[in-house]
Formats: C-alpha cells, sequence, structure tokens
C-alpha cells in the first residue's frame, strides 16, 4: 500500500514544481515589458484646454530646468522614486504605476518641497500628484488629471480636470 501512494505523492510533487517553475518564468516574462516612460526626460510646453484645443504656456519659459518632468530612479529619505518634476522653486518626486495598454497611470507616493509660488506653478504640482491617464507618442507625452472633489474650491480646479500637460521630449 505504501508503494502505490508513493507514485502518486511524486506525481503531485512533480507537478507541483513544475506549475511553481512555470509560474516563476511568467512572472519574470512580464516584469520585462517595456517601459517607454522609464529613462525620458520632459519639459512642459503647456496646458492644453480638452474642449477647445486652446494651448496656454507657462511663465518662465526662459528657465531651463522649471517646469521638466523625468522618469528615472531618484534616492530621497532613505527611499526610491521612480519620476522627478521641477517646477520654478520647488522640486517634486514620486512613484507611480502605469498600464501602457490603456494609458492608465497611478501615482503611489508623492512628495517634494513645498515652498509656495502660486499660479502655474501650484497648477503643474496638483496635476502630476493626481495624473490619471497619459497618452505617449515619439517626441510628446499628454498627461490628464482628475483632482478629488474637495479641491474643488480652488479656482484651479476646473483647468486642471478639463485640460492636460503637453510636454516634448528633451
Amino acid at each position: 500500500m505504501n508503494k502505490k501512494k508513493n507514485p502518486i505523492v511524486r506525481k503531485i510533487a512533480v507537478s507541483g514544481i513544475i506549475c511553481m517553475l512555470l509560474f516563476t518564468v511568467i512572472s519574470c516574462d512580464s516584469s520585462k515589458e517595456s517601459s517607454p516612460l522609464k529613462g525620458t526626460s520632459w519639459k512642459l510646453v503647456g496646458i492644453v484646454d480638452t474642449e477647445t484645443g486652446i494651448l496656454r504656456e507657462f511663465e518662465r519659459k526662459d528657465c531651463e530646468k522649471c517646469f521638466t518632468l523625468t522618469f528615472e530612479p531618484l534616492h530621497r529619505f532613505g527611499y526610491t522614486f521612480n519620476f522627478s518634476a521641477h517646477c520654478l522653486a520647488n522640486e517634486i518626486w514620486g512613484r507611480y504605476t502605469a498600464d501602457y495598454k490603456t494609458g492608465r497611470i497611478v501615482v503611489t507616493k508623492f512628495g517634494g518641497t513645498r515652498v509656495y509660488v502660486g499660479g502655474d506653478a501650484h497648477l503643474f504640482y496638483r496635476a502630476l500628484h493626481f495624473m490619471h491617464t497619459f497618452v505617449l507618442t515619439e517626441n510628446e507625452l499628454r498627461l490628464y488629471s482628475l483632482l478629488p472633489e474637495d479641491y474643488s474650491r480652488f479656482e484651479w480646479y476646473d483647468e486642471v480636470n478639463n485640460s492636460y500637460l503637453l510636454f516634448e521630449r528633451q
């Protein structure tokens, strides 16, 4: 009787090991998926109204570092972030996950310096914090944001929710 159980147990064990190996191989392959944003840098062109298509350029176009966005690792305060940005006096950093098939992007961690400068810099900061979808081409990145309802009291709420940030590749 023990001899009959051993082959069955062995078959189950071997099947389990094969399943685990297949799962590991599949997991490794999916982690190697293309990440088109990774390693890219972008300069903001402006904010585009989705209804009219009108582009509004941000102030301080002469500042080379202002309103830039980079998708590469950055280490701050013991954490590793995978995007960073600059707007006037502030530096922004965060973590995101992106689904390149659907264009969905989710910010999972967000921080930065908080020197209040108002205007376009504040709008840029909030738009990046609440980005939710993107459209990516060879030389252009469009980031769409969706602010939570509790931000509706601010004058820039509608502009952020009804527009997208337009970037060009650096």
